[in-house]
């Protein structure tokens, strides 16, 4: 199971502020979408609290230690290995429906269980941090801006990362920042 990163990071890393993204760069949301489309998405309570709805096309996974809470769409987890587990046990579960299947839909559910193999944590801060150790992949979206914060994302050892591809864009609007697709894996 590949563990992958997903984040859009200022200059000084500032990822958040008031639980919202401190800019607004239309591209780096349908390359996040791409990204992340047919993939589990996994993130803190806070993180879903900023989405206006659970995200489509993709499995919904959000951690919280309030074990009453309730997320309408959404699949809730006390602890990031209990997220990790459940996409493992998703991944089985897809496995064993694909041996059951007739032909056609053999391919379609062998096409769900390779995207249940790699999950996406999409945030924020802290959940980040946790899984730094474990992740994979850092799907990096670099606003190439330093902008006022309140959540930033750890620091990327460049020794524990190398760098494996780069899409520089100009920016959208003439007051709004530049940014590159960068996609970091584990040395």
């Amino acid at each position: 199971m590949q563990i992958v990163l997903v984040v859009a990071m200022s200059e000084n890393r500032v990822i958040g502020v008031d639980g919202d993204l401190p800019w607004k760069i239309s591209a780096d949301l349908k390359h996040f979408k791409k990204v992340t489309m047919g993939h589990p998405v996994v993130m803190g309570r806070k993180t879903w609290e900023s989405l206006p709805f659970p995200l489509p096309g993709r499995r919904n996974i959000v951690i919280t230690r309030n074990p009453d809470a309730v997320f309408e769409g959404a699949d809730r987890v006390s602890t990031i290995d209990g997220a990790l587990e459940l996409c493992r046990a998703g991944a089985v579960a897809m496995a064993d429906e694909s041996a059951k299947a007739g032909a056609p839909e053999q391919a379609e559910m062998a096409e769900q269980v390779d995207d249940a193999k790699r999950i996406m944590i999409i945030g924020g801060g802290q959940i980040f941090a946790e899984m730094m150790r474990d992740a994979d992949v850092i799907e990096l979206t670099e606003v190439h801006a330093h902008v006022d914060g309140d959540t930033v994302f750890p620091e990327i050892d460049p020794d524990t990362w190398k760098e494996t591809a780069r899409e520089r864009h100009p920016p959208e609007t003439p007051d709004g920042p530049a940014f590159s697709f960068v996609r970091l894996e584990r040395r």
